[in-house]
Formats: structure tokens, sequence, C-alpha cells
């Protein structure tokens, strides 16, 4: 074999063979054709039918994966024995191990090279295989070279019908309609029959025929023996003049109105028969009379598959008579033509032929439809251009019809617009596009006038606000706070209610998900409604509207507090929002409320408020202030009942962390103080529970009113935090008894549906849960994100990292790393921010910190006592365990404790050990994440703080000693060592190396070594025979191209076209996240950011749908901009500014080399490239 091992190749081949269903000895096959030095293809002959077909999408993947990997290796020669061993076993469904898709610009296989090894009738049936079962009818362009070889060989589709490997003859009927289609056209079959005419048409059609009545049936389960053999007996007869049978058990289509609802057949064989039969209708009148059943019984599935599928030409020859016997005639075909992704040419040339249909068709159609035929077939006959916008109106609206018309005629006042309107409504799955654009192009020239005005309207009240943003702005994408601004204000003009002015702004708001037009629309309106004649109206906006309403509202109220004529109005109506429960509308009064400084009294009063969310803003507001209010909040705490409040209020005093517990008080004490004014309520959904009893750690039971106060403790901090009150609460408690408390608490949170508004259970079950809440947590966090609970994740994550179990704090910074979700991860690295600032230091050094030692000594050892034996466990330089006994042998596992064993020490030894086991697999995977990471973005530590780690940990200790470090200055390598597994240094020349004091140490990077300095390193660990803890000698270094240092975008892979699942898991798995998610699910780019270089990269590439990656893609440029420039989130199309983006040339050698590396790993399944990339960006 070349290239590829012997060992390896048959491993890999008998996992492949397994995965898809070979028999015995189809497997026995494989091996022994494909391992074979010399090919013989007579082995072939002994391989046992198989039908692939029915493989899941996983293995058939697997399949083509593994070819590709060949391809990629170099080894050529072994691809068309592959080839012939699938065919041999599968005939024409061996094409389902081949290619995801068979359209010219998908496809894996040139035809070419497949017709080389299999011959052109093998190849066809392999192709018809493959789209007979496209479900809604194959693209003409997917089966155009059937159709040529139709016309020059039939020979050849007529013996690759005989070459399926499926049971079912679903290829064959495809081929037969493509044969018959193809036929001739100079006398009908019949005719030719008696003339001694084309055999070749005859067998396809009388094959066509028995499987059109052999089919019945299947085709349609419903019907009656009588009825079957009715319809048998009306196709086999060929008269298309005869009207189709009536049936007793099924609803035909027998009019336009019927066929939009006729569905009485399969559409899986309505469409593959049906459209067989079109093709070839020209040459047997039994086919046409096919057609006719198929065509009553399901015409808008067999319709859209017709046009989509026939060959152009073909569809024109034959349109009047397939017109004649649609039911609906050309009014179905109109209305099939929408949407069907037919080439636009063609599509208006049908269209035109069926123009007659078109009154009908617009009566028919829903508004897509509508929208399609305007576009199709302009219709002179209306009138205007307000009578298209309001005519598409009406195709948009559920009941009301008469009103909107009355409505957008009316040319007074707007003041009765919600009265007019309130009964149209319109289902929320319209999207009125095309009557949008047009109000856009009507307002262009006629200004905001009273139509205009009254679209806007039925856009935001009736339709809400979908399509809107197409009448502000073309596109709908962009709208800025001008826009906004200036409808505002053409409708206050026009005298529309604030309620309904806001209302209308409401749902565009709503429609958008970028917060910078968020923000537009909110400013827009809010400087238009800033208008002292409003400020009453505002005020019971800002007091009883909607989120939106209140939020724009409060934001023009606080314009107008600078307005002597209404300044004492705004300032009441914006202290009247004080309480208001809303996050959004707290934050916005915290930063507004802060500039009004000459309303401290007011401030102090809210202090004294009987509603906690005002005192809760009144403290923030007095903490923007400074000292202002100091005696206010050291009174307002001495009197506080809420913990959450006070927790607060000493926050703003500077006395965090102060007890909550006051000096005179007992904890039963603080237990009542904190369940004061029915805290239990909240608690009820776990009080009503059997809970477990909590001791005092003398032995005394403490009372269940000390066990409601620490979950009520909790539940009133408000947010994912520690409770000093449940701290106090606790000091005295039995640790076990409040573990077993958490854990009950915890599981019956799940059971209720681990509902958000409860998340206070998290960190409650954290804090007190102990060690073995920590795996509890950690699936709960990776299993939510899969199940669209990114948010209660992103809480577990902070909760987690509140625990006091040391494994706790690794797991958040092993996910902090690498986590598939970013929201989740970003989160850990928050959480493990958090947690670094109360101690003083970076996450990076806290990292280093919660490195466990797993028990084992500075000599790398750790002893299981097993009472009159013990077993020693040494950890390698290469992090495996060896176990030796008492008597120095080395023994392959700790043996399960004997009966001559002390049953407690050892019970215990052994369960510490395969405890131990466990963590040291978690550790070892987090920290050789941790040191990848650092040898990438070259992390430096202090020679004190390497020795605290790499010397002192006794895990990190052997990661030390495999690898090569360098000492920086400026991040410049000056030179380079290795630690020695007896505590010393060396060179590369292995002379002793003494460690300076204030030196700044790193991982050494290849691309940074002279050729002699990196040989001599790698001869140094093979004498020593020490392999590598990670990839860093070996690792391949790529280095910027001459010629490209001024070139702002990475195009080395530019072109490569590979499937999109594997280019996103790949990246992924590398760090990498997908880009903004854009029109349509779409995403273009993945990206990664390292904030600790300021670095970041975008990839783009040709796009893929979320959820539906499947697909061939192609890979387009890289940037590099500096990291956090970039805003990235759904519908959010913001890109690398050239300002923000470097240079190739002014990327560190190192990152460039990493990012390259990366992308050749992520790409290295690509077999093509697409030279012309450049111009389909």
């Amino acid at each position: 074999m070349m290239n590829m091992s012997h060992g390896s190749h048959t491993d890999k081949l008998n996992k492949l063979v397994v995965s898809l269903g070979f028999s015995p000895s189809n497997q026995a096959l494989a091996l022994e054709y494909l391992t074979a030095e010399a090919c013989d293809d007579a082995l072939l002959n002994r391989a046992e039918p198989q039908n692939f077909r029915g493989l899941g999408w996983k293995e058939r993947s697997q399949a083509i994966d593994f070819l590709g990997s060949i391809r990629a290796s170099g080894n050529r020669s072994l691809l068309p024995r592959y080839v012939k061993l699938f065919w041999a076993i599968g005939k024409s469904t061996a094409i389902v191990l081949l290619e995801h898709n068979i359209r010219a610009d998908h496809r894996i296989w040139d035809r070419s090279d497949l017709i080389a090894i299999l011959g052109r009738p093998a190849v066809a049936a392999m192709e018809a295989e493959h789209s007979a079962w496209v479900w809604n009818g194959p693209p003409y362009e997917e089966i155009a070279w059937l159709h040529q070889l139709a016309g020059t060989e039939p020979e050849t589709l007529e013996a690759a019908q005989s070459l399926s490997g499926a049971e079912h003859d679903n290829m064959k009927v495809f081929l037969a309609g493509i044969l018959l289609c193809n036929a001739g056209q100079e006398k009908p079959r019949f005719l030719k029959k008696l003339l001694g005419g084309n055999t070749l048409a005859d067998r396809q059609a009388e094959l066509l025929l028995q499987l059109n009545v052999n089919s019945l049936a299947a085709a349609v389960p419903a019907l009656s023996q009588g009825d079957r053999e009715l319809l048998a007996d009306y196709i086999r007869k060929g008269d298309p003049k005869a009207p189709v049978p009536f049936l007793s058990c099924v609803r035909c289509a027998t009019d336009a109105h019927s066929a939009l609802t006729a569905k009485a057949s399969n559409p899986y064989l309505t469409v593959l028969l049906g459209t067989a039969s079109f093709l070839a209708q020209r040459q047997d009148p039994r086919a046409r009379c096919a057609l006719r059943v198929y065509l009553a019984l399901n015409p808008m599935a067999l319709i859209p598959a017709i046009l989509r599928t026939v060959p152009h030409e073909y569809f024109l020859d034959q349109r009047s008579l397939l017109t004649r016997d649609l039911p609906g005639g050309a009014a179905i075909v109109l209305l099939a033509l929408c949407g069907n992704p037919v080439s636009y040419v063609h599509k208006k040339e049908i269209a035109s032929l069926c123009r007659s249909g078109l009154p009908l068709a617009k009566r028919l159609s829903n508004a897509q439809q509508y929208e399609s035929l305007c576009v199709l077939l302009p219709d002179s006959s209306d009138s205007s251009v307000e009578e298209k916008i309001i005519s598409l109106l009406e195709k948009h609206v559920q009941a009301g019809v008469p009103d909107l018309r009355a409505y957008l005629t009316d040319t007074g006042s707007l003041k009765d617009s919600a009265v007019q309107l309130a009964a149209v409504t319109a289902s929320p799955y319209t999207y009125p596009t095309a009557p949008a654009n047009l109000v856009f192009n009507y307002r262009l020239m006629a200004g905001w006038d009273s139509f205009a005005c009254r679209c806007a309207v039925v856009f935001g009240l009736v339709l809400r606000a979908r399509g809107m943003g197409n009448i502000l702005r073309q596109g709908g994408t962009s709208v800025t706070e001008k826009d906004v601004n200036e409808l505002s204000k053409a409708l206050l003009e026009q005298e529309l209610p604030i309620p309904q002015l806001l209302q209308v702004f409401d749902a565009l708001h709503d429609s958008f998900y970028m917060d910078n037009i968020k923000a537009n629309i909110r400013n827009g309106v809010a400087s238009a409604i800033q208008r002292p004649e409003y400020a009453a109206k505002l005020c019971d906006a800002a007091k009883s509207g909607g989120v939106f309403a209140r939020h724009t509202a409060i934001s023009a109220l606080d314009g107008l507090a600078a307005v002597e004529a209404c300044a004492a109005q705004a300032k009441a109506g914006l202290l009247d929002c004080a309480g208001d429960s809303s996050k959004q509308i707290q934050e916005l009064l915290l930063a507004i409320l802060p500039a009004h400084a000459d309303w401290t009294e007011d401030f102090a009063r809210m202090l004294k408020s009987k509603k906690a969310a005002e005192r809760l803003l009144a403290v923030g507001v007095s903490r923007k202030l400074g000292d202002t209010l100091r005696p206010a909040l050291e009174e307002a705490l001495a009197a506080e009942k809420s913990a959450k409040v006070a927790d607060a209020i000493r926050t703003a005093l500077g006395q965090e962390g102060a007890g909550s517990m006051e000096s005179s008080e007992t904890p039963d004490e603080l237990a009542a103080r904190v369940l004061k004014g029915g805290k239990k309520r909240k608690l009820q959904w776990v009080l009503d529970a059997p809970l477990p009893a909590l001791h005092r750690k003398d032995g005394a039971e403490a009372g269940e009113d000390r066990r409601a106060a620490l979950m009520a403790a909790y539940c009133e901090l408000g947010r994912v935090g520690r409770s000093d009150t449940a701290a106090e609460l606790a000091k005295d408690l039995d640790e076990g008894d409040l573990a077993a408390l958490a854990h009950e608490v915890y599981e019956k949170w799940l059971a209720e549906g681990a509902q958000s508004k409860t998340k206070w259970v998290l960190p409650f079950a954290a804090a007190f849960g102990g060690p073995a809440m920590t795996p509890k947590l950690t699936r709960a966090i990776h299993d939510w994100p899969q199940h669209s609970r990114g948010a209660i994740a992103c809480d577990a994550v902070a909760a987690l990292a509140l625990s006091p179990d040391p494994a706790a704090l690794l797991t958040v910074d092993a996910i902090s790393r690498k986590f598939k979700f970013r929201q989740v991860k970003t989160a850990a690295g928050q959480a493990l921010e958090n947690a670094a600032k109360e101690l003083g230091i970076t996450a990076e050094e806290l990292a280093d910190r919660i490195v466990p030692d797993l028990g084992f000594g500075p000599n790398g050892t750790r002893v299981f006592d097993y009472g009159p034996r013990s077993f020693t466990v040494r950890l390698t330089p290469t992090l495996e365990l060896e176990i030796t006994n008492d008597g120095g042998k080395t023994v392959k596992n700790l043996p399960a404790p004997g009966k001559t064993d002390d049953e407690e020490k050892a019970g215990a030894a052994y369960s510490e050990f395969k405890l131990m086991k466990k963590q040291i697999k978690t550790a070892v995977t987090t920290q050789k994440a941790r040191l990848e990471a650092a040898l990438s973005a070259l992390r430096c530590w202090s020679a004190e703080a390497w020795r605290a780690l790499f010397v002192g940990n006794p895990i990190m200790h052997q990661f030390a000693i495999s690898l090569i470090w360098g000492v920086y200055e400026d991040g410049k390598l000056q030179t380079t060592f290795r630690y020695m597994e007896d505590g010393s240094f060396n060179t590369v020349d292995e002379e002793e190396y003494q460690l300076p004091d204030g030196a700044k140490i790193g991982l050494a990077h290849p691309v940074e070594l002279d050729a002699e300095t990196l040989e001599g390193w790698k001869q140094q660990l093979a004498d020593y025979e020490i392999t590598q803890s990670i990839l860093q000698l070996d690792r391949p270094v790529y280095r910027l191209e001459p010629g490209t240092e001024q070139a702002r975008g990475l195009e080395r892979f530019g072109g490569k076209m590979l499937n999109g699942l594997s280019l996103s898991g790949k990246l992924q798995g590398l760090g990498w996240y997908r880009g903004s998610v854009q029109d349509a699910g779409v995403f273009y780019t993945f990206y990664r950011e390292d904030a600790a270089l300021n670095l970041g990269v975008e990839l783009n590439f040709s796009g893929c749908y979320v959820g539906d990656e499947n697909d061939t893609v192609t890979v387009y440029e890289a940037a590099f901009y500096r990291s956090g420039t970039v805003r990235r989130g759904s519908y959010c199309y913001d890109t690398p500014k050239e300002e923000n983006t470097f240079a190739l040339g002014d990327v560190p050698p190192r990152y460039y080399s990493e990012i390259v590396y990366q992308l050749e790993r992520a790409t290295a399944s690509s077999t093509e490239s697409d030279p012309d990339w450049r111009n389909k960006k």
C-alpha cells in the first residue's frame, strides 16, 4: 500500500464494512479484495447483493468521508477498487456511498472517472437511482445527461434498468419516462408498432403501463378493490377522451378550487409515476390516461414536480394537453409556478402562455402567490400604485377586508385608526414584502402623505410590522433614527394618538434583532414625541404602556424635565415609574435619574418606599451620587428587611462581605427576620415536599424555619451569587445534612422543569451540595444548551464557580477554554474572572492555583493502604499510572479488596483510586488544552510562578519534563532549556543551565527555532525516550509567503471545496465559532478571538443553513482583526472594518502559524478547488 500502513488501512476498513452492514461473506470479500497487493476483479463475482439505500445518513457519510481520506492521502490507486466493490454488492444503490448530491457543482466524483471504472450503463443506473428518490422531483439540470443518453444511446439506459440494486422498480419507472420522452415525435408509438417501428419504445411503454397499474394500491391506499379495477381498466384502454372514473372512496379534483386541496394519493409516488407518464404521453395515450388519474388525485404535488423536472421544450410542446387535462387548467399551472425553482426566463414564458388563467389564479392565490403573479404577469387593469398596494394587502389579512379598504382609501384624520382597524386581522405567518416595497417606492415620490401614513399604521397595528422595515429603508435593513423620526412626526401631524403611535413602533421595534436598530427606533420616536403638549399622555404611557412604550415615554419625559412649562409634570411622571418591575426600565431609570442631582430628597424618600424595586433603584442612584445620600443609606440599612436590598445597600456603603447577622441576634432570630413578609410563599413549591431535617453540629435538630430561611436567603438574593445571610444561618449546621437538603431541592427543581424564575436553586445547590453536586451541575451545563436553554446553563456555570469543591472551578476553567456553545463558554470565562477578582489575581493565575495534585506527593507517587498490604501508584512522564505492590512488582490495575484486607481501609482506598482515575483524566485533558493555548498565544510565567506550578505540582511536573521551554524578553525568545526529571535544567547542548530569577518563561514554538536547535532538541528527547505531552517540536510550521506582507486577506485556502458539516465540526472543535446568522438562517463566517493578544480572525465561506450544514461549501479568504471590534448576533451584518484589520506582515509569526495550522486541519478533507471563487463571493 502507498502512503498508508497496511495495519491502519485494515483496521479502518474493518470498522467501515461493519458500520455499512456488510454480510459476513461480503466483509471477508472486502478485506481480501481491498488489501491484496494486486487487484483481482474476479473476486467480485462472490459478492452477495445488498441494498445500500436502507443505510442512514451517518453511515453513508462515513463511507464518503473514508474515500475522501484515501483520496487526500495520495493513495488514489485504491479508489477504483472501492468503487468496484460497492458496485458489485449494491449495484445502482452504490451511489449513496459515493455521492451526497449529483448536482454538477456539488459532485465529489467526476462522472468520467466513474465511467472509466464501471462503464456508462452502471453510472447511468446510479444517477437514475439517486434522482428517482428525490421526493419532489429532481431539477432537470441534474438529469440532463440521462436525457442526452436517451436521445443518443437509448440502449445504454435500457441496460441501466437491469442494474438496479433495490427491491423496488422506482429507478426503472424513472428511466422509462426519460426514454419515452426522447423516443422521437415523427409517429405515435401505436402507429410505429403497426409499421414495425421502435421496439425499445414499445418495451418501455409496456413497462410503464404495468408499473402504473400495479402501483395503484401503493399510490392510493384508500382505494377500494372496485375503484382500483376501474382505474386500471381506464389506463389500459388508453382513451384520453373518456372521463376519469368516479371513485367511491376518495375525493378527486374536478375544478380549480378542489385542485388546491385534493391529496388523495401518496405525494412521492404521484411525482414519480405522474412525471414519467407526462414524459411518455406523446408516445402512448395510455400514459396520458395515467397522468390524468394522478392529476385528479394530487395535482399540487405533481404539477410543481413536472415544471421542475421535464425538459422545457417538451413542456411547451405538451402544455396545451396538460392544461386541458388538469382540473383548474392554466390557473393551477400559474399557482404552481409561484415559488417554483424554475429559471425566471422559463417561468415568464410559461406564465405568458397561461395568462388566460390569471384572473382565476389571483382569486385563488394566497398572499405570496399573489405577489409572485403580479411580478410574473403585470396586470394593466390595476389602475394605480395605490390600488396595487391595497389589493396586495387584502391578500394578507384574514378578516375585515372591507374595513381595510375603507381605511386605506379614507383621507381624513388618523385619530380613529384603532376603531377603524379593530375588525381587521392577519395571520402571524404572513410576510407582505411586495406591498411594503411598493409603499417604499410610493413614498419616495409622494412623501409621507395620508395614504403612505395609513399604510404604515396598517403595517404596525394589523401586520405587527412584518415588512414594515421595507417601507422605511430599501431592503428593510439599517433603519436609521432619522427614518423613524420623520415617520413619527408625519403620523403625529395627521393626529395619530400617542398610544397608537407607540403601538406601531413597538411592533417595528420587536421585528428587529440588532440592538443598534432597536436604539434608532426608540430614539427616533422619543425625539418626535418630546413635546410639552404630549406630557400628560407620556406620563400615562410611562406608567401603563408596554415595555417599549414605557421606555420611549420615559426617555421623552427625561428631556421634558428640563422644559419649564412641564418640568414638574415630567418629574412626577419619572418618579412614578420607580417601582417598575422591568429590568430594562430599571436600567434606563438608573441611567437617567443620577443626572438630576437636585432630586436627592426624592431619592431619600424612595429609600423608605414599601416597594423593594423602588428601594433598589434608589440605592443604585445613591451609589452613583457618591456620599451625598450616605446618611440616608445607613438609616435605610438599619430598617431594611429584604436581604436583597440590604445586600445592595451594604455594597453602596462599601461594606461588602459584612455579616448580615446583627451582633445580638441568634441564628433562629435571623431566620425569623429573613422569613418576614410572607417569604415562605415563594418557596411553597419545595416546602410542600418531604425534605431532609437539618441538625446542628452538636446533634440538636434545627427548626423547619431555619431550613426555610436558608432557601429564602438565596431566593431573595435576586442574582446568582453567594448569600452572606445563608452562610450565617449555616455556620453551626451539619455539612452532611446541608448537602442532603441541597440535593433534594435540586432534584425537585429539575422535576418541576428547572424554571428560570426559581434559578436561585443553582447557587444554593452549589454552595451546600458538596463534591457530589459538581458532576450533576456539569451534566446539566452540557445538556441544557442542546435543548435551547443556554441562558440557564450560563447561570449554572456561574453557580458552579461558587462551589467550595476544588473540582468545580476546574470544570468551569475547562468550559471556559473549550465548549461547543459560545454563550456558555463566555459565561464560564466571566465566572472565573469574578472568582479571580475576589482573590486579586488574573483568571489564568487562578487556573494555575486550582490545578489539583490528586493526592500525589512531590515525588509523583501516592500510596493506597489496604491494611495488611499497600500499593504505590506513580504518575509516569507520559501521564499514565504505574502501580506496584509491596514487593515492588508492577500490577496492571489496583485489585479489588480481598478477604484478608482491612474491610474499611481497603474499601475506602479502592473507591479513592477509582475516583482518582476519573479526576486525572479530566485534569490531564484540561491541562493539555491550557498548554496548547499557552503555546499558541505565548503565555509567559515569572520564574517564581513557573516553579510553583511546574515544579511544585506533581501533575504539571510530568508535563514540564516533556516540553521545551524558552526565556523571553519583550516577547522575543532569548534561549531555550529543558526541565529534567531530577530537578535540574539543561540546554540543547546538554549543558547545565541556571534559571534566571527574573526570567519570563514560556513554551518555545518551532516557528522561533532555527533548524539546528530544533533538530537538537528532537534528538535529545529521542535519546531520553521522552514523548511530548502535547505536539510541540513536531508541530507543523507555516511562515508568511514572500510578497504577501501587506495583504489584508489570507487567501491560502481560497477556493477549497469540502463538506460544510466537516468544516464546521473541525473548526468548532479547534475553538472557532459560527459567525452571525443572517437572512434565511444562513451564516457565512467562522471566527475566533484571542483577547490576550488582542487578535481575532474571521474566515469567510459560501455559507450554510443552521441545522443543515451537510452540503458542499467553498472557503474564501480569512482576515485578522482587533478582537472585540466586530458585533456578532442573529441578523447582525457587521464585518471587520479596514481600520481594525491587520496586514499579514503585522500578525505575530507564532499566531499566524497557529491559525494556518488550524485551517489546514479544518480543510484537510478538501479534494477539489474552485478557481473562480473570488467572483462568487
